[in-house]
């Protein structure tokens, strides 16, 4: 990995290749340092076209994809392109929040981070790249570019060029290289660093497919009590909590899994001291058989209606009309000890904890776990919902 600092021109100082990373000073790619007058050519006007999309309201803190395909006129080949892509070149954008922000829209011009851009300056050029890295990822390179916002801080990370087979592939690419590149950033200012949304855009067909983390809804206080609590209750009701209020998905799927965990290991205490009782003092677990029931089974965990296609995105068909035990056996437990292991192992680390396909495994398991939790919960502890 290198990165290539700029400076203006006319100070004598030359461009030069750092090993490590320093805040970038200078001129964006494009511009010019020097006092010789420069004329500039008005560009061509663009259209903007404002998109309305409407789509059932989808499960909180998941990550959701958005494709727009472009239709063209005639029989243009473009438009026997597939929703997942094609193969050819990519370009991928990776907006930038700062810490604990949430995106209210789709805008790009919501980006923002805590790097700060000394050499932006005042009224940096929002059009232009004030940061160039050069990352080697297996036999690829990429190029990064770095763009900030009206408040001279990084704002998105371009890669123009990525050479894939579909969407998700690019993606996949992309995200792997960006993830190194912001972990490096992280680790050298010591500032969080959070990516809100990831847009690929298909240059053959120019159809984008947008990535975001869903967000919450407000909720509004009924006339439950909060008297009604014990010490078992309160503490699995803090790690819900915890998972709630977490950033990484990882860490959420691992709070939530504790909960599933903790509720099958206070059962096996109490079973057993009952005297023996072998009686299963509990109603059976299980996901729904079929998608109206999920979708109904969802509305009573949550009290609010959902759309069938959004319980056919939690409840898979591999899991309908299975039992919570099979389930978080076959299926949860394998993410839980790679989630782990990435983490909590002792040694050094072998695995990357932001790996793009490790990621799409937790964001794809993460809804169903959490339901899950939320059900065992209200079967142990009624009096607190």
């Amino acid at each position: 990995m290198s990165h290539r600092w700029k400076t203006p021109k006319g100070t004598g100082a030359k461009s030069k290749v750092l090993p490590k990373l320093h805040p970038v000073i200078g001129q964006p790619r494009g511009s010019s340092g020097s006092s010789a007058p420069t004329v500039h050519v008005p560009p061509e006007p663009s259209r903007q076209m404002q998109v309305s999309l409407t789509f059932p309201s989808p499960f909180p803190g998941t990550r959701r994809n958005l494709i727009l395909r472009h239709r063209w006129q005639g029989n243009d080949p473009r438009n026997r392109a597939l929703p997942s892509g094609t193969p050819g070149e990519y370009r991928v954008t990776f907006v930038l929040l700062r810490f604990q922000q949430t995106m209210s829209t789709l805008e790009t011009s919501e980006a923002d981070s805590l790097i700060r851009v000394p050499g932006a300056g005042g009224a940096p050029r929002l059009d232009l790249p004030y940061i160039d890295a050069s990352w080697n990822a297996g036999k690829e390179k990429f190029i990064l570019e770095g763009y900030v916002n009206a408040k001279s801080r990084l704002a998105t990370v371009v890669i123009r060029r990525v050479v894939a087979t579909s969407f998700s592939d690019a993606a996949e690419k992309a995200e792997r290289v960006v993830s190194g590149f912001l972990n490096r950033l992280a680790v050298r200012f010591h500032v969080p660093l959070t990516v809100g949304k990831v847009e690929v855009v298909e240059a053959a067909t120019s159809n984008v497919r947008v990535s975001i983390v869903m967000p919450y809804d407000d909720a509004t206080l009924d006339t439950c009590s909060f008297d009604r609590s014990s010490p078992d209750s309160d503490l699995f009701a803090s790690i819900y909590r915890e998972a709630l209020n977490a950033s990484s998905p990882g860490y959420r799927f691992l709070c939530m899994y504790k909960i599933i965990e903790g509720v099958f290991a206070r059962r096996g205490r109490i079973t057993g001291q009952r005297q023996g009782c072998q009686a299963k003092w509990y109603r059976s677990e299980a996901v729904p058989d079929g998608l109206a029931e999920c979708a109904q089974w969802l509305t009573e965990l949550f009290g609010r209606s959902w759309d069938e296609t959004v319980a056919h995105e939690i409840a898979h068909p591999e899991v309908r009309g299975r039992k919570f035990s099979h389930i978080a056996k076959s299926y949860l437990s394998p993410i839980r000890v790679r989630v782990a292991h990435s983490v909590l192992k002792s040694g050094e680390p072998t695995l990357p904890v932001d790996e793009p396909s490790h990621l799409s495994q937790i964001y794809r398991w993460l809804p169903l776990t959490q339901c899950i939790a939320r059900h065992m919960l209200k079967n142990e502890f009624p009096e607190v919902f």
